[in-house]
């Protein structure tokens, strides 16, 4: 122990007296590994982290696959009947202990005097007993609220109770008033609950309501799917999800096939179950994030560990002599690697120190900024994990730096190293240690700054793609009517109508149209070629006359819907230059094609309009439209320049005309845009501050290495100037010299980047390797020309200065 603390003791000294080496290295290591740690706890949590529900491993999420004559999945979504005469028929399968049904959805909460717009779930029962969910107040649903009971009842978040009922105590005695029917609050669930991400990521509930209540347009419906439902189940122990999968799909193909008898558009699919671990989906859309993050943390530890290695062989060199006394005094050769391993390990503590402040700020930014697109963020916290990859990472580098050192240290010629004048004679850092500095730092540097680039590349392609109409002043509004009394469409028609003239009154609104968001791709449609008898599933879009205007959609051939189509519900369809494509050699010989929808009559195409690029979608789909009824409950609304018309002129004008009309979302398209490039955007900056750090944490290491190679070839350059040698040609002696490690490293870099991109290409990149080759080309050429620079600028002292200085000592 004595011995122990005689080294540190002494390390700390000596490390007094360089308080810039300490500085230096401190910063540099401490944000890297802190950065490192951040990926590593992240990583942890998403990939290993057990779930915070019971037998976590028995929960499952199954997905209703429809699958088409080609064996090719068509849709995971569930047709509402088939979902929930799955749940009725789940108790009669063994190998399921509990089914739960949910439907997602945002209610506004006409009870509130803000009446805000929130998060709703409509659950069976046994949702809360899956997921082990507890109460802080009340309790969750019975039986007797269970489906087809109608017992209406709420249960609210945490959060919820807090935020919009100041936590009352009494919460239990009111109530919450949706879709006009009032739920009594029956439950607040614990504030440590986590919700299941398995909906949507970063969703967070704010209201549980009956499955009874769910107001869901597909009710009943056979044809179209229902996006917002999810069908979780709990499995006994000794059965695996494929075995559960494999016996609800036997009744649920057999109710899918005699429910759909005489529908053309369900000829020849069949219905398939599958099943996933609450833990696989949750995480598994994350994983090429995940490679990306601890390639990116470890390449950077990789370069600032070669950096720093560079800075301690440099203070070695420089310690010779005093290691020297100690050997001549009896230190033995292990004593000095004490030595050695005791400066090694007091800078790595203190790396460490700002390193789990980094990566506690880091998380802290990860949970603020990144909780809609990285799942489990809420649990995210430095844990015995991180603590012990700290304590890992410190043993390791400590250990690393000190056998670096000693390597440096011929203990049989340390004493003859008291008599070395030190004036450019004395122990030197080999050029064999050197190189492999340099050939590392360049091989780390291509492969993160050529993966940084090929992200960028594909990241402002996205965000520089035409994205085919013009959202300028452009709005988007739905409205829901807040009854279960449903007196059907017809009845609230004319009140919708009144809506609109009154809308169109305003010197705000410049017109206005009954659509969908164009940024939503919702519901795909079979469509059959009439000619040719060819299926297809292109994404369905019901617009009115004005869409098209409205939305500054260009139709390139034909025409548009005019107001007889709509009035009169003409057969006719609209496509776009993808699916035109796809039904015939030309634009020209798709007009006039007849195609079926569902069964339909046939409809005529009359226009072709131009593709729309959606945000993250890397190739358009087909698509088609069809002329609604000229109504709906939503719509998009193109203000005029520089007007504006806000949420609550809005709601006064839905109330006015249908008191039932609440307002459930009003959003500008142009924000929504931005909310739906916001991941790109985020991997287009993340990926270019790697791409700066990266090439600042090299340069400076290559400057550090490079100069330190120039200035023990002092006298040799200088030599060389004093016999008539031109700059140019010392220039290029330099760079020839360091070009064969340069090239080594470029060529290793390359070749891992390449493996990397032909092992994780597909879920990262969106295009294949061929299409980043200049994304490689550019790397090789920058981190070729960081290298010339980081040769000549130690140069440019003999240069400066008279070359007699540099042949001093000789």
């Amino acid at each position: 122990m004595r011995n122990k603390r005689f080294y540190l003791t002494q390390a700390i000294h000596s490390l007094r007296l360089r308080l810039g080496f300490v500085g230096s290295v401190t910063v540099t290591l401490g944000v890297t590994l802190g950065t490192l740690l951040a990926v590593l706890t992240l990583s942890y949590y998403i990939v290993w982290q057990a779930l915070p529900y019971p037998e976590q491993e028995q929960i499952i999420k199954l997905d209703y696959q429809r699958v088409d004559q080609n064996n090719e999945i068509q849709s995971t979504k569930y047709l509402y009947p088939a979902a929930v005469e799955m749940y009725k028929t789940s108790r009669q399968e063994q190998s399921v202990a509990l089914m739960a049904l949910s439907r997602y959805g945002q209610e506004v909460l006409v009870s509130q005097q803000n009446q805000p717009k929130v998060n709703t779930i409509y659950v069976t029962p046994e949702w809360f007993s899956i997921f082990g969910a507890k109460a802080v107040l009340g309790r969750f649903f019975s039986e007797d609220e269970g489906i087809d009971n109608f017992v209406p009842g709420a249960v609210i978040s945490y959060a919820t109770w807090k935020a919009l009922f100041n936590g009352d105590s009494n919460v239990l005695e009111q109530s919450v008033m949706v879709n006009g029917k009032s739920h009594p609050i029956v439950g607040v669930l614990d504030k440590n609950f986590v919700e299941p991400e398995v909906y949507q990521i970063g969703r967070k509930n704010q209201v549980w309501l009956p499955w009874d209540f769910n107001n869901s347009d597909y009710q009943g419906y056979w044809g179209l799917a229902d996006n917002e439902i999810v069908v979780m189940a709990k499995t006994h122990p000794q059965a695996m999800p494929n075995q559960v999968a494999m016996a609800l799909s036997l009744n649920a193909d057999e109710l899918f096939q005699q429910s759909t008898t005489g529908m053309s558009n369900a000829q020849n699919f069949r219905v398939n179950l599958a099943a996933e671990s609450i833990q696989q989906v949750i995480s598994q859309n994350s994983y090429g994030t995940i490679i990306l993050l601890l390639a990116g943390g470890f390449g950077l530890v990789a370069i600032a560990i070669t950096n720093i290695a560079n800075l301690m062989m440099a203070r070695t060199v420089a310690q010779l002599k005093k290691l020297s006394i100690a050997a001549a005094l009896g230190a033995k050769k292990k004593h000095l690697f004490y030595t050695l391993l005791a400066e090694s390990s007091v800078l790595v503590c203190l790396s460490l120190l700002l390193a789990q402040l980094i990566a506690f700020s880091t998380l802290m930014l990860v949970k603020q900024y990144c909780a809609e697109w990285i799942p489990r963020t809420e649990e995210l916290q430095l844990n015995w994990f991180s603590a012990l990859m700290a304590v890992l990472l410190a043993v390791v580098l400590a250990l690393v730096f000190a056998w670096l050192n000693s390597r440096l240290i011929n203990y049989s010629e340390l004493k003859s190293a008291i008599q070395s004048s030190g004036k450019g004679t004395g122990a030197q850092i080999s050029k064999k240690s050197r190189n492999l500095l340099i050939g590392c730092q360049i091989s780390v540097a291509t492969l993160l700054v050529c993966i940084s680039t090929a992200l960028m590349i594909d990241s402002q392609k996205q965000l520089n793609k035409q994205l085919g109409i013009d959202t300028e002043q452009l709005m988007f509004m739905e409205f829901s009517i807040a009854t279960l009394d449903w007196k059907g469409w017809g009845h609230y028609v004319p009140d919708v109508k009144r809506l609109q003239d009154n809308l169109m009154g305003f010197a705000e609104v410049q017109s206005m149209s009954f659509a969908r968001s164009p940024l939503d791709d919702l519901h795909q449609f079979p469509v059959k070629d009439v000619q040719t008898n060819q299926d297809y599933f292109p994404f369905h879009r019901n617009v009115d006359q004005h869409y098209f205007d409205v939305t500054g959609q260009t139709v390139l051939l034909g025409r548009g819907f005019s107001k007889e189509d709509i009035e009169q519900s003409a057969p006719v369809v609209i496509v776009n230059q993808v699916f035109a494509k796809q039904l015939a050699a030309s634009y020209e010989e798709a007009i006039g094609k007849k195609v079926t929808v569902e069964g339909s009559k046939p409809l005529e195409i009359v226009g072709i309009v131009q593709d729309l690029h959606l945000p993250n979608k890397h190739e358009v789909p087909a698509r088609f439209y069809v002329p609604n009824n000229g109504s709906g409950m939503w719509a998009l609304i193109k203000l005029a320049p520089n007007q504006h018309f806000d949420r609550a002129q809005m709601i006064a004008q839905l109330s006015q005309v249908n008191s039932q009309f609440v307002l459930t979302k009003y959003e500008s398209v142009d924000e929504s845009l931005f909310n739906a490039n916001f991941n790109t955007l985020f991997t287009l900056v993340a990926s270019a501050a790697l791409a700066l750090l990266t090439i600042v944490l090299a340069s400076i290491g290559l400057f550090g290495i490079l100069s330190y190679s120039t200035q023990i070839r002092r006298v040799e350059i200088c030599t060389r100037m004093a016999i008539g040698a031109k700059q140019k040609t010392i220039i290029a002696m330099v760079i020839k010299d360091n070009l064969g490690v340069v090239s080594a490293g470029l060529v290793i870099g390359t070749i891992v980047c390449i493996a990397f991109f032909n092992l994780f290409g597909e879920d990262i990149f969106s295009a294949t390797l061929i299409a980043y080759l200049p994304a490689i080309f550019m790397t090789t050429v920058a981190i070729s020309v960081l290298v010339i620079i980081a040769s000549y600028t130690p140069l440019k002292h003999f240069f400066k200065q008279p070359i007699t200085l540099g042949l001093r000592g000789l």
